[in-house]
Order: C-alpha cells, then structure tokens, then sequence
C-alpha cells in the first residue's frame, strides 16, 4: 500500500478497466456509501418504469430538491406515462424491461450495502486514509455501490465540470476537497490556475488536481472519460489487490467487489494501474505519477520469480487477443490463469476476459464441452467482479447456455465502442 503522500490511479490502456483511484489524508468519510438518490421509487409504471417526464427525479443522481416519484398522485403518475408508453414499447419494451430490471437490482443492492457496508474508513499510520474491513467478506460480494459526485474528460478542467462542482452539496464539496492532490501548486502557480482550487498547507489544491489523483475511468473503451467518486476514492491501491472495481453504464454507479475471501481487520485495496509488470517498473510507475513508493506484499517480496510471472501475463495478453490458432490460444489461456494462481492475483476482472476469449478458442476447434468449460469460468470470474447483470456477465451468460449459437444480445464490446 501506498505511504501517506499519495495515493494513485494509474491506469493502462491494456488494464480492465483502467482506473486511477487515490484516496487523500486528511478527511473521514462515513463508511455507508451514498444511495441511489432519487432511482429508488415506491410507485412506478410497469409499462415504462414511471421514467417518462420524471426522468429527473427516477435516475439523476441529485441531492434533490425535486420530488420524488412516490409523492406525484397515482393518476397524474399514470397519465405521464400512458402517454410515453406506446412510443418507448414501439421502440423496444424489452430494452426497457431489461434496463429498468437492472436499477431496482442496483437500488435494492445500494439499500443494503448502505444498512451493514461492513467496512469503515480510518486512518493508517503512513498511508493517510484507508478502507478497513469491519466484517468478513467472500469472494464475489458486493461491498459498496457509489453514484459519482463528478464527470469530466480525463484531461482538461472544462466549465461544465466546475459547473458540477459548484452544484455539489456543501458536504461533497468538503468531501472532494478533501481527496488527496498528487499535483500540488506553488502559491504564484495556483494564483494563476484557471478552474476551482484551494488553499491549504502551504500549497494550492486544485480540482483538476483532486480529479487526476482520485478518478476512475469511466468503462473500457471510454478513457477519454473519467468520473469522480469520494468515497470509493479512500481504497488503497495494492499489487495484490482483494478488491475489484467495476463501473455500470446502465445504472451510471461504480461497483466495488471481493476479489477474495477477505476477513476483519484486513485492508480493502485496489489496482491503480497496470500489473502485469515487473516490482519495478510498478514502483517507478506509481511514484512518477503520484509520488508514492508501493509497499504492498508483492512489493516489499520483489522476488525474480513474481516478475517473471507478471512480464510473462503481459506478453500471453498481447498474444492471445491475437492469435487465430485455436490450440495456441487454448494453451496460453490456460496458462494464465496458473500463473495468477501462482501469483497469488485474484484478479477477477482480467480472469473473466481470457476465460472468455477460451470459449472462441474451443468454438474453433469445435469442441462444445471445451467451450462450456471455459464460458462457465469466464462467467464465475464475471459475476465475482461485476456482478450478475452486468452487460459483460450477461453476454457470458448467453454463451454458457449454447457457446456455439448464444442467444442474439448486443455484445459488449460493441455497446461500448458505440458510446465512445
């Protein structure tokens, strides 16, 4: 874990997903994450989900001054979305059957991650802040739900970004400018710094800053987007990570999952960047980017045995996503998921991708009970990292079913990309 100057988000374009998350010094977040604020409805539409004309009240995530969907009449209610109903069913009812499924899932799960999260942010003598688990955990549990406080591009401080800020309740604007800023100013240099900033020991803090050192990236394929979540922000990043972190798109919320069996006491982290590199070139890495020399177990251990693996699951990557020899593949996919085992990385997330891509290699091969082999652990490691309705999980889902000819759904890779 990361000493108290700085925790990172470093990420990779070969990381999924890529994330940058930092956690600051100085402020204590309350451990129950935010609830869906203004998705979870006690009174809806079955034919459209009641999102017609109160879209703003059902899935912004507000600190709401506008009603809920609960305190509009039942017939002023139904008349809004009698209206919409034949246009969104013609459109396509199952799209929105299946969307509205998922938010009451992820408000249902939100509601109770919120009642026991089981985990608590406290302070830790030479790394600031960190998540601490307060009760034991399995591998695949949903430990916190959190919509973002903030988007913006990865890159520049545009308006519309500051504008979100400025919009925050005070208690998120504490709560952001309390993130650590890996990018600290000198006093003429924050003088002169466009966008919001702040003053404090001795330097300027500014949200461009706070943003670059705590974000997440926003998904796969979209990381020229980024989004800031405060509280998932105080997990510590580790080599060997015990958590997973996945975003929605659907229900706009970042998740963050076991990775493994985690018991009471032990430290919640996550991955800041790219593993599959040697102890070295993660140092040099993480300290280049946000000032912190990495003193996690694979770290502090830095043996040549552990490199050699991690070198080597880099290189297999690169090779399987393009390898068109079915035998080939099937014989590195499979040493991947040794070498994590060896590696001791439950890495989840990355596991689901190459598992997946076993179940192409035995469909080459013609081999169904191969290919249901590997979709059924492509789907486990999925459903541990992401959750069961996931887009990603449910695409595995159907090749489970029939690998050779899964049901039509739109692939994921695809729906991403066309967001990008």
């Amino acid at each position: 874990s990361p000493n108290a100057q700085s925790r990172s988000g470093g990420s990779s374009h070969r990381t999924p997903p890529p994330m940058l998350a930092a956690p600051g010094p100085h402020f204590v977040v309350g451990c129950s994450p935010p609830v869906l604020q203004g998705r979870a409805v006690s009174r809806h539409c079955n034919r459209c989900d009641g999102r017609q004309g109160i879209t703003g009240w059902v899935s912004t995530p507000s600190t709401a001054s506008a009603p809920s969907a609960a305190s509009i009449a039942p017939a002023a209610l139904s008349a809004l979305c009698a209206a919409a109903s034949v246009r969104r069913c013609l459109r396509g009812f199952r799209g929105l059957a299946r969307a509205a499924r998922a938010r009451r899932l992820a408000a249902v799960a939100a509601a109770a991650v919120s009642e026991a999260a089981g985990w608590e942010v406290v302070a830790l003598e030479g790394k600031g802040m960190g998540a601490i688990a307060t009760r034991s955990f399995r591998s695949g549990d949903l430990l916190h739900l959190e919509t973002p406080a903030l988007t913006w591009d990865g890159d520049t401080m545009d308006p519309q970004t500051a504008r979100q800020f400025d919009e925050l309740s005070e208690d998120r604007k504490v709560a952001v400018r309390a993130l650590h800023d890996a990018f600290p100013l000198s006093l003429v240099e924050g003088a002169l710094s466009p966008g919001p900033k702040w003053f404090e020991d001795g330097g300027w803090k500014t949200l461009r800053g706070v943003l670059a050192t705590n974000s997440f990236m926003r998904g796969w394929q979209r990381e020229e987007d980024a989004i800031l979540c405060q509280t998932a922000a105080r997990f510590n990043h580790s080599c060997v990570p015990n958590c997973d972190v996945s975003w929605h798109e659907d229900t706009f919320d970042l998740h963050i999952y076991a990775a493994t069996d985690i018991a009471v006491g032990e430290e919640l982290s996550l991955n800041y960047m790219d593993l599959r590199q040697t102890t070295e070139a993660r140092r040099d890495e993480l300290q280049r980017s946000y000032g912190f020399t990495c003193q996690c177990p694979a770290c502090v251990r830095g043996d040549a045995a552990s490199d050699s693996r991690r070198a080597r699951l880099g290189v297999l990557e690169d090779i399987i996503l393009n390898c068109d020899e079915a035998e080939l593949g099937l014989r590195m996919v499979s040493e991947v998921v040794s070498l994590c085992d060896e590696e001791g990385l439950h890495w989840n997330s990355f596991r689901s991708v190459v598992c997946f891509k076993g179940v192409s290699f035995a469909c080459m091969l013609d081999d169904l009970p191969g290919a249901k082999v590997w979709a059924e652990r492509a789907f486990k490691y999925s459903t541990m990292s992401h959750g069961e309705f996931h887009p990603m999980t449910m695409l595995i889902a159907r090749h489970v079913k029939d690998p050779m000819n899964p049901e039509p759904g739109q692939d994921y890779f695809d729906a991403e990309d066309s967001k990008a």
